[in-house]
């Protein structure tokens, strides 16, 4: 399993998609601050259509505490 941050950005998502054609495991992990929910569903719709397969997602916030 290969973590990808950021996994449903524009380069993330793209690059999740091409792993999965790779037969990759991609891990997305993403706040989706600058992306939404529903990008993992398109991933879903396309990784499913070129190689049958979906990625695991999880959504999670990180911060720096001071």
């Amino acid at each position: 399993m290969i973590l990808v941050t950021g996994g449903t950005g524009y380069i993330g998502s793209h690059t999740v998609v091409e792993m999965l054609a790779a037969n990759l495991e991609p891990l997305i992990l993403d706040n989706f601050s600058n992306s939404s929910p529903r990008v993992v569903d398109s991933i879903e719709h396309i990784a499913g259509k070129v190689s049958g397969k979906e990625p695991d997602s999880y959504s999670s916030h990180t911060r720096t505490i001071r």
